[in-house]
């Protein structure tokens, strides 16, 4: 997308918005042609022009890394999507949170995405990925002694 352009993960679906209309529904198409499904049509808000669309199925160049294919997390698998839509469950205690996951790499994007610390290691359980990590405290401020 373009300067004014910005598309946003939106937890199971991709929200995507800017000034230009043409180039907000040309991604659309482009992510559709890829096997995602239009949630929200393209709509002016105010200024913008926003539409929202499930993840695309196939992969876009842009999309493969060397140590991560962003289109196997877009495809939830039966039985991986909780109630509210999110992949992995997050348990709160304290400061303290508890990130289970069908996958190690979900888990990991998860706890990223919370900018909580790991303790320990991420370990699989029964086919379970489970993570213990820290919100607050001494642990992310980012000084060490």
């Amino acid at each position: 997308m373009g300067e004014g352009g910005k598309i946003l993960d939106a937890g199971a679906k991709v929200l995507l918005s800017g000034t230009n209309a043409e180039e907000v529904k040309g991604v659309l198409h482009d992510f559709v042609r890829r096997g995602a499904q239009v949630v929200s049509p393209l709509t002016q808000l105010g200024d913008k022009w926003v539409a929202a669309c499930t993840f695309p199925i196939q992969s876009h160049p842009a999309d493969k890394t060397d140590t991560l294919y962003l289109a196997d997390l877009a495809k939830p698998q039966p039985g991986e999507v909780s109630e509210d839509g999110e992949l992995c469950k997050v348990e709160k205690l304290g400061f303290k949170r508890i990130v289970t996951g069908p996958t190690k790499s979900l888990v990991q994007l998860r706890v990223a995405d919370m900018g909580a610390t790991l303790i320990g290691d991420i370990e699989e359980v029964d086919g379970t990925w489970t993570a213990v990590c820290d919100t607050g405290g001494t642990q992310n401020t980012g000084f060490k002694w």
